[in-house]
């Protein structure tokens, strides 16, 4: 009987010290995301401030947060996309890649990059050629089916295409790609950077995995973080210019989906992310888990498809904004 006693205070202190870690996570969270949310969002500096860690000599991986303060859009005023400062900030510390984001109220600059000239704008012109830049944006929760919607914009490049594929393997599928947020539209940082010969992409997460009060954000960093390094790692391998013509296959893409396409679907999780298995899990859990994560990304696979084959008809409505961008105006 003490033996069972003894595993049991012992599976209860595991859970404490779990819970106690996450915690941890959490403040050191508030502590970063203070400066972007101070001021009703407006954020802790100037106009126009910025915050630059640069590690470009030692990473090609950039993440920027455009909109981690409030800006404009269209000379309308916008709210900040909560919580992206922080988690762009604590991801890019775990990987000790450079990140970019805004501090202070971002000023109207009309949606043209050819006329914007601020601190912004001067560090994502003046990057490395082999820089790989990831925006990290935040959406509303009935934005998307999936907790995660990425955009590869006009010009995807097998390294952003191995981050695709690599973020949808560390969030078991529960990614929608290209879909209402493609990064296709002349204002976004995806755009831009591609077209000056960059490897970039965009990153959009719902409410509920940024909201610290949800308990999601240390979750949302560590699985962001992990599916970055894995990336990094297939680097050597992997040409990083945006070469690939707008209607020719993503090699990594397609080919990891590729033997889910006959199998049926099932119901995806429209909200939070799907919990890591436990490592007590019976091989009969983690089977069921990845039956669901593969029903999961075969459902990305056809909107990936479908987006491909219209991509033609949707360059002419790029600069249109998606019927439901970021709503933490709300």
């Amino acid at each position: 009987m003490s033996g069972v006693v003894f595993l049991q205070s012992c599976t209860i202190s595991h859970h404490e010290d779990k819970q106690s870690e996450s915690e941890k996570q959490i403040k050191e969270f508030d502590k970063r995301n203070a400066k972007y949310s101070a001021n009703d969002n407006d954020g802790s500096g100037p106009n126009d401030s910025i915050r630059w860690v640069d590690h470009t000599k030692t990473s090609p991986l950039v993440l920027v947060a455009p909109h981690a303060t409030n800006h404009h859009r269209k000379s309308r005023p916008k709210v900040a996309d909560l919580y992206t400062g922080g988690i762009t900030e604590m991801v890019a510390d775990k990987l000790n890649a450079s990140a970019l984001t805004t501090t202070g109220k971002v000023s109207d600059w009309h949606d043209n990059w050819k006329t914007r000239e601020d601190k912004f704008t001067r560090v994502l012109k003046g990057l490395p050629d082999n820089a790989i830049v990831v925006e990290l944006h935040g959406m509303d929760d009935s934005s998307s089916e999936e907790p995660v919607s990425v955009g590869t914009g006009d010009r995807p490049s097998p390294m952003t295409d191995d981050i695709v594929r690599r973020l949808s393997e560390t969030l078991h599928g529960q990614v929608d790609i290209d879909a209402g947020f493609n990064a296709q539209a002349s204002y976004t940082v995806t755009d831009f950077m591609q077209k000056r010969g960059h490897s970039a992409m965009q990153i959009e997460m719902n409410h509920a995995i940024r909201d610290p009060k949800q308990g999601q954000t240390p979750s949302t960093i560590a699985r962001l973080s992990t599916a970055f390094r894995e990336a990094l790692t297939d680097l050597p391998t992997l040409d990083t210019k945006p070469t690939r013509e707008q209607e020719a296959p993503a090699p990594n893409i397609d080919k990891v989906r590729e033997s889910e396409k006959k199998k049926p679907s099932s119901k995806k999780n429209s909200t939070n992310l799907e919990p890591e298995p436990s490592s007590s899990s019976s091989k009969r859990s983690k089977s069921k888990s990845k039956s669901k994560s593969k029903s999961s990304r075969r459902s990305s696979t056809s909107t990936k498809k479908k987006s491909k084959s219209s991509r033609t008809s949707e360059r002419a409505n790029s600069d249109r904004e998606p019927k439901r961008r970021s709503s933490d105006d709300n």
